[in-house]
């Protein structure tokens, strides 16, 4: 009597190609199996390098020897034949499963009762994708953001070129490309929940509202009539006095300045139809990180384009050193400024955009969440200040401390986010 064939599976295989193990997992026949991390899954990988998730996939039973894979939100994604995974997609024999960039690897195997042929290998046509694997670039969405970096990246360098011998346009596009690229990183960790053209347009109307008389009202407000000018050059000036005026006439007044983009987009979707409606409004922590985050990249590239970089010069100069020094000086600075953003004013801002989400999904506590993030947000800031007074250590250790901040709300945000998560899948982290 023949020995039956094993039903459809999973089956582990190693990195090389050529080789195979002996651990199979069977296919079920109805319902579902689920991937990752966790002990609880049907296919549990505990000990699993390359990020893989608790609950990372899932393989659902459609009837009649027809399976479908599902990604369940994974941080890393879930590849099925070397590509990326989005939704759901039906599985063939011999595909190829991997869980995350580096993870283990599966074969879907459907076809396995013994015959003459079944030593026999026919040799696999090259397809066009191998012989060009720049189109897959090209139609990926995945694939084509990490193009596009490199196409910007390329277009700003042949910019700079033709812009050297002119300071002024040189440290334009310097500051943009860098401001861009910090916050960027931002944008991934906050899994691309908005379009990238609405953070864009939060940055510039932070840019707008620095050049209009808004400006000059909280200056006022901040700084006139409540005790937020700052004079750093008094010798006699008492130290909690200081930390005070700066507390108001910088971290409330700056931070309270860059939330207005964010208002003024939400009353402009307030207007709107979906899904403009959803794309321009806070509906939860990520999206106030991502709108925070903008906002602040306006504000930096206007304070350090429109204030400190000139000052630098103009200072540098009043001192008789040759010009060039002066732009040289004005360039390292607007280098270590923008740099320094996403340690700063987006850290800042960001972490107060948690906030304003956080108070969307909860709102019967919204003046305490609100008082909370702002609070915290200033005093993050007031510490930037301060410590610059104190020495590099200590700017270094309160920078490292404002991203750690930002950090931690991201992915507290990403845990709470509706839009990453539904009823049915558990959560990926």
């Amino acid at each position: 009597m023949k020995p039956s064939a094993p039903s459809p599976h999973l089956r582990l295989v190693d990195s090389a190609p050529s080789s195979s193990s002996a651990v199979i997992y069977v296919l079920p026949s109805q319902g579902e199996m689920t991937l990752g991390r966790d002990p609880a899954c049907q296919v549990s990988c505990p000990m699993a390098q390359g990020g893989v998730s608790r609950f990372h996939a899932r393989i659902i039973s459609m009837g009649e020897r027809q399976w479908h894979l599902c990604d369940l939100s994974s941080t890393n994604g879930t590849y099925l034949n070397d590509r990326r995974l989005s939704g759901c997609r039906p599985l063939r024999q011999g595909d190829r499963i991997r869980l995350g960039h580096h993870g283990p690897t599966f074969r879907v195997e459907f076809d396995t009762s013994p015959s003459l042929w079944s030593s026999w290998k026919p040799v696999e046509a090259v397809t066009l994708t191998q012989l060009f694997p720049v189109l897959p670039a090209l139609t990926d969405p995945d694939h084509f953001d990490y193009l596009l970096i490199g196409i910007i990246t390329v277009t700003v360098v042949v910019l700079l070129f033709m812009a050297v011998g002119n300071p002024a346009l040189f440290n334009v596009l310097l500051a943009i490309y860098l401001t861009l690229a910090a916050y960027y990183v931002i944008y991934r960790l906050c899994r691309q929940v908005k379009p990238l053209w609405v953070p864009i347009l939060a940055a510039l109307f932070m840019a707008l509202l620095l050049e209009s008389p808004v400006l000059d009202a909280f200056i006022q407000i901040f700084r006139v009539w409540l005790p937020g000018d700052a004079d750093l050059s008094m010798a006699n000036q008492q130290p909690l006095t200081l930390v005070l005026q700066m507390f108001v006439g910088t971290g409330l007044m700056e931070e309270l300045l860059k939330i207005l983009p964010i208002l003024l987009l939400g009353a402009l979707g307030g207007m709107m139809r979906s899904p403009l409606r959803e794309w321009l409004t806070i509906r939860e922590p990520l999206d106030g990180i991502i709108l925070g985050t903008a906002a602040a990249v306006g504000f930096t590239l206007v304070e350090s384009l429109g204030y400190y970089v000139p000052s630098m010069i103009q200072s540098v100069g009043s001192s008789g050193l040759a010009p060039e020094i002066g732009q040289v000086s004005g360039l390292q600075l607007l280098i270590a400024r923008t740099l320094g953003a996403i340690a700063g004013h987006m850290a800042y801002s960001g972490y107060f955009g948690y906030f304003l989400g956080l108070s969307v999904l909860k709102p019967s506590h919204r003046v305490r969440i609100w008082l909370t993030g702002l609070l915290t947000a200033a005093g993050l800031h007031t510490l930037w200040n301060v410590s610059g007074l104190l020495g590099p250590v200590v700017l270094a250790l309160v920078g490292s401390v404002s991203y750690a901040f930002l950090i931690g709300a991201i992915f507290k945000a990403r845990e709470l986010s509706p839009q990453l998560s539904s009823p049915q899948h558990a959560a990926s982290e």
